[in-house]
């Protein structure tokens, strides 16, 4: 099991360390890190199991960290460990999708036990006779009801008064020779976690950000002003992505250029049932081009 420990005391590092390899854990591994900043350099090339973070920090704060992997978009379990005691913050760590949070000072018992609820399991065997199993997220049911195809084809169509078709697409690939990607991110009201993941390649955000262009007129001389100008389709989708157990509208929240290549995104593009669709879409006037919305 991969962990790593982020609290800028390097005395509770090693009392977190030491916790969990009382545990006896399956292969436990773990990584240090004194800042939420420096946990971010370590995920680039290693992805643990179980993130266990202090709240206060220098240079980049718990929540701070939190951000950022929502923002990059790494599926990561992060538990607080922390003194503090407000509940707007806690609150808001649990928003920003914080999976437990223990209190200093703590018992051992309490870091192994949540610890062990993240421990992947070695072979399929065990899977079997393990309670309870974790589901990989491409297995969990999908609790956002997307657009169907006449619904944004006449949202498009009342848009840009314009002739439009929308088909759903059968697959859609990732293709790395159609960076830069644009990734449009939404999420439920006053929550910081990422529900939906609006997807535009290159070719997309050109016609996207043409025809919006139209309607919104600004600078288009950078990869950065199309990119904005995009921002107008991701809130017209808006009112057609909502969340199955509240009906509320997902909204949008920021987008992201992605302009080199990025693992998490050819990862979008492998999901497969109702928690991915791709659209055809055909505007009159403008290229046809693919959009593909990825429950996150």
């Amino acid at each position: 099991m991969k962990v790593l420990i982020i609290d800028d005391s390097h005395a509770v590092q090693l009392i977190i360390k030491r916790a969990l390899e009382k545990g006896q854990l399956n292969n436990l591994e773990t990584k240090l890190a004194s800042s939420g900043i420096q946990a971010l350099k370590i995920l680039e090339t290693w992805l643990p199991d179980l993130v266990l973070s202090d709240l206060h920090m220098p240079k980049m704060s718990g929540l701070e960290f939190l951000s950022e992997v929502n923002k990059q978009m790494f599926k990561l379990n992060v538990g607080l460990i922390t003194t503090e005691t407000d509940s707007n913050r806690l609150n808001l760590a649990k928003k920003s999708g914080v999976k437990f949070i223990v209190n200093k000072p703590f018992q051992d018992a309490e870091i192994i036990q949540h610890a062990k609820s993240y421990q992947p399991f070695k072979d399929s065997k065990k899977a079997q006779i393990a309670k309870p199993v974790k589901v990989e997220p491409e297995e969990q049911k999908n609790n956002l009801a997307f657009p169907n195809e006449s619904t944004l084809e006449d949202a498009l169509a009342e848009a840009f008064f314009r002739d439009v078709k929308v088909k759903i697409k059968p697959y859609e690939k990732y293709e790395e020779h159609h960076y830069p990607y644009l990734l449009g991110m939404m999420t439920e009201k006053e929550k910081e976690q990422i529900n939906a993941i609006c997807i535009l390649k290159q070719p997309a955000i050109k016609q996207v950000s043409k025809a919006f262009s139209s309607l919104h007129p600004g600078a288009m001389n950078t990869s950065q002003d199309r990119a904005n100008m995009c921002n107008h389709f991701f809130k017209l989708l808006e009112s057609h992505i909502k969340s199955v157990d509240t009906n509320e509208s997902i909204l949008f929240k920021k987008s992201n250029l992605i302009n080199k290549p990025f693992p998490r995104i050819s990862e979008f593009y492998e999901v497969r049932g109702d928690k991915k669709v791709d659209f055809f879409i055909e505007i009159k006037g403008f290229d046809a081009f693919v959009i593909t919305l990825v429950a996150a």
